[in-house]
């Protein structure tokens, strides 16, 4: 009896595993990036506040994204409304490259700030560790698991 006790809830704890597997971890739980975080916040042993500098970072980054994302949906009805016109409008093409160097712009911005400020949360030793990680090109390259991210 205690045996099929001990299987069904072996068997019901195996399917939440499965279930949940990617929302383990409270690093970046909904978006499916925890493995990464935690990772690479062990590889740096950061302390809570620093995680909480990098978390809120990385949030804001892909706001900026999400926000510029909807901005380049509408490049392609512009793109599609220069196509249709019967004759080339090439002030329109430069108006429209313009747009998008000002969105890229400020994701540049967003991004400059963003490693400003994870930059200063981190200390020398952690800062060596993150720039030998992102030269190498990821965690793998250090211990022969393969060629990096």
């Amino acid at each position: 009896m205690l045996g099929i006790l001990f299987g069904i809830v072996c068997t019901v704890l195996l399917f939440k595993v499965i279930r949940g597997r990617r929302y383990w971890g409270h690093y970046g739980h909904r978006y499916g990036y925890g493995f990464f975080l935690r990772r690479l916040f062990q590889r740096l042993n950061t302390g809570p506040g620093q995680e909480k500098v990098v978390l809120s970072e990385l949030e804001a980054l892909r706001e900026t994204g999400r926000e510029l994302r909807a901005e380049l949906k509408t490049t392609r009805a512009d793109i599609a409304a220069i196509v249709r016109e019967p004759s080339f409008d090439k002030a329109k093409v430069e108006t429209l490259f313009r747009k998008q160097d000002e969105l890229i712009a400020k994701l540049r911005a967003a991004a400059s700030a963003s490693l400003e400020k994870v930059h200063g949360a981190l200390d020398d030793t952690q800062k060596k560790d993150l720039a030998d990680m992102v030269e190498r090109g990821g965690f793998y390259g250090r211990y022969g698991y393969g060629h990096g991210c």
